[in-house]
């Protein structure tokens, strides 16, 4: 792809970036760690996904949100850039209409990132270009089509957990608070090989089912490099007014291929 063969280290990473935590926010809302909130009890790995995969879908979510990046040094950005420097804004999630806005607030405009089923845009205002694309496909069973599928059991996703395990390290499922909701969170690292790659960090409502914290870890790197956090989170319905957004008249539009469609 000629953007991938022309764009600088900089600007790629940038949208490595962006793309990574657009991508990670349709799964997961990451949110900032409060202390002296409910705590679930303690639970084997297995059975507390079991639970979260059981647990009543919410309507919608509506966030302010934090998103960190540290994949570039702050010395080697000119000017405010929000997806290549990190910034604050909010979300608006969608789930029955596979919907996601995030909105990342700086000096130089507003970062827009926005999904809608599978396409998905990404505004930089620095650059005053989108980024469009297509998130790869789910591969769905032949024997449980869309809206039929079954929750494993505990003792299947036990046996998932076990595969894993073998190339992969796991903590367990860590109970805990997140934003003041009872969590549970759990850490996966390679254990061999990994690269730059030290761990993910995922926790979840232990009520909800709703994925609470994202974030990446690079090794011998104690802090995350990538990260989406949000606070004031409510649940509920979402306007959709809120995804009624388009890049600004004139914008550079940059297609991003995929190499599955």
């Amino acid at each position: 792809m000629r953007f991938l063969r022309t764009a600088s280290t900089r600007r790629l990473l940038g949208v490595i970036g962006a793309v990574a935590a657009a991508i990670a926010a349709c799964a997961a809302v990451a949110v900032a760690a409060t202390s002296g909130g409910p705590v679930p009890r303690r639970e084997p790995l297995a059975r507390a996904i079991h639970q979260a995969l059981n647990a009543p879908a919410v309507s919608g979510i509506t966030a302010r949100v934090t998103f960190t990046n540290n994949l570039i040094g702050s010395s080697q950005i000119q000017g405010t850039d929000p997806l290549l420097q990190g910034a604050t804004g909010r979300l608006w999630y969608a789930p029955a209409a596979h919907e996601l806005r995030i909105e990342l607030q700086s000096t130089n405009g507003d970062a827009q990132v926005l999904v809608h089923n599978r396409s998905f845009w990404m505004y930089d205002p620095s650059l005053q270009t989108v980024y469009e694309g297509t998130l790869p496909a789910l591969v769905r069973s032949r024997a449980h089509p869309r809206g039929q599928e079954q929750i494993p059991s505990v003792n299947e996703i036990q046996s998932g957990i076990s595969r894993l395990a073998q190339h992969l390290s796991l903590s367990g499922a860590r109970p805990g608070d997140i934003a003041g909701e009872p969590a549970y969170t759990v850490r996966v690292a390679p254990r061999q090989g990994g690269g730059l790659l030290s761990a993910i960090q995922l926790g979840w409502d232990a009520v909800r089912g709703v994925p609470l914290q994202f974030a990446v870890y690079a090794r011998g790197d104690s802090t995350p490099v990538l990260e989406l956090s949000a606070t004031n989170i409510s649940f509920g319905r979402v306007a959709v007014s809120n995804f009624a957004i388009t890049p600004p008249a004139g914008t550079k539009v940059v297609r991003l291929s995929s190499a599955h469609g």
